[in-house]
């Protein structure tokens, strides 16, 4: 009987890469239905956007002096920012409604996937484990992000507010520059859609927090045969050059997966003795095409930086420092990756001369044996 052929390190990361795109496939579906609830409520606003602005017009006509002060007293404004903030107040009621649902989703869909992954990273590492569940109460609290007085609640809460401030300064703007009602209504229409496109931000960004979060106390659930996770992102002219850079780095247990809005990366497991053959993304992007290589960079000059030596793709990588969303990395400016002020983490940085077990401080791992091993605490290590 032939052997059982054993799933590579590529094919485990491949894995993971579906399991992210599955995930995204049904954000956008969400977002399919907050845009529809968007157009609805454009529809209703779009009367009251033309009579302000026929309002503005027909004193003009008259002889008037129409000042954005002057626009912000009368009735017709005062309906309309009335309106908006009953509509936006009304979707985003909508929108936490659609991301409660979809982080739900995604946890259960984030602890099934993991399961799979440590299999398939065992069976690389020619080892057998008893793959540990994560408590029911541990994956129902992570949809907590929408509590009352939380960081997105809040967020989500400014909406309204954020999209009469977005309308009046579009109406200032054309009033200021004397835009016809034509062009003044397309601006004050563009300004709802920045409303709209930061919805869905927020929707697609804590969905996949949700997934992440739910991977991690996973991870942290299986650490006794878990040596780190490594950072999965898609090889392609889509992902900004910081997920490239980091992608195929190894991260400790300790570390929780931070990125920027709309964020499609996620995370592998790293079983113990399991060796680390992960293509990293900074030797994928040197072999790309120069047209790939500067979509990825977002201009000419960031290209002519990587071309001329100033600045490596790890150099793109920075990270943030918020009180209330983390630390999320991002991709920095050319001007700052040529200074070198990058935040690539050390720990992370391809090497030849040591193992993760040394990177970590890890006993160097066992030959293969069976393992029956569960978290005996049967709950989350405590920090």
């Amino acid at each position: 009987m032939p052997p059982i052929k054993q799933p590579t390190p590529g094919e485990i990361y491949q894995s993971a890469v579906r399991f992210k795109d599955e995930l995204i496939a049904r954000d956008q579906k969400a977002s399919e239905t907050i845009i529809k609830a968007y157009a609805r409520s454009f529809r209703k606003m779009e009367a009251s956007i033309r009579q302000l602005t026929d309002r503005i017009e027909r004193a003009r006509a008259a002889g008037e002096y129409v000042s954005p002060s002057w626009a912000f007293q009368i009735d017709r404004y005062q309906t309309l920012q009335r309106q908006i903030a009953e509509e936006i107040g009304r979707i985003a009621g909508q929108v936490e409604t659609t991301i409660t649902r979809n982080q739900s989703a995604a946890i259960r869909d984030a602890v099934a996937n993991t399961g799979k992954l440590i299999e398939m990273g065992a069976e690389n590492a020619q080892l057998t484990v008893s793959f540990s569940q994560l408590p029911k109460a541990a994956t129902e609290s992570i949809v907590g992000f929408l509590a009352d007085g939380s960081p997105l609640n809040t967020l989500l809460g400014k909406l309204p507010g954020l999209a009469g401030q977005a309308v009046a300064n579009a109406l200032t703007e054309a009033i200021t520059n004397g835009y016809g009602a034509t062009r003044t209504a397309r601006m004050m229409r563009d300004a709802l859609g920045g409303n709209m496109t930061r919805a869905l931000t927020i929707a697609r960004t804590e969905t996949i927090r949700a997934y992440r979060e739910a991977t991690t106390r996973t991870f942290n659930q299986n650490r006794d045969i878990l040596q780190g996770w490594v950072w999965v992102a898609s090889f392609s002219r889509r992902t900004c050059a910081s997920c490239l850079a980091l992608a195929g780095s190894v991260h400790s247990l300790d570390e929780r997966m931070e990125s920027h809005p709309r964020c499609r990366c996620t995370q592998a497991p790293l079983i113990r003795g399991q060796a680390v053959e992960f293509q990293k993304g900074e030797e994928w992007f040197a072999t790309q095409p120069t047209e790939i290589q500067r979509a990825i960079l977002g201009s000419n000059v960031a290209m002519k930086a990587y071309e001329d030596g100033r600045a490596t793709l790890l150099d793109f990588v920075g990270r943030q420092n918020s009180p209330q969303w983390g630390r999320p990395y991002y991709q920095l400016s050319t001007k700052k990756a040529v200074l070198k002020q990058g935040q690539f983490p050390g720990y992370n940085q391809p090497t030849d001369n040591f193992s993760v077990e040394q990177l970590f401080g890890l006993p160097k791992p066992q030959p293969p044996q069976p393992l029956n091993l569960t978290n005996p605490l049967g709950g989350l290590p405590r920090k």
